[in-house]
């Protein structure tokens, strides 16, 4: 039993050393980005679907928003919660 407790942990503190790693934080990012474009993206097809006066440049205007916004969004994402925890200034 102790060794099934010691085998989890050898593997929680290699994924966690792989996170932490700059390519972990990379691939995390893009996971975060990818997360956050698709649900803007499928939220854009929702209300594009409702409204079918949408010409070229309106379906073009809202993929730029998809795209400007799942960037923004993530990058927040990442300064509010980084290191786990909700970032807040000390004074």
């Amino acid at each position: 039993m102790a060794a099934r407790g010691r085998a989890g942990q050898n593997a929680y503190n290699t994924v966690q050393a792989f996170a932490g790693s700059w390519i972990g934080q990379l691939i995390l990012f893009g996971f975060t980005w990818a997360m956050i474009h698709h649900m803007l993206g499928a939220s854009g097809i929702s209300y594009g679907s409702r409204l079918t006066a949408f010409g070229p440049e309106e379906r073009e205007w809202l993929v730029r928003a998809t795209l400007i916004g799942s960037i923004g969004l993530t990058v927040l994402l990442w300064v509010v919660f980084r290191d786990g925890r909700i970032a807040v200034r000390e004074s």
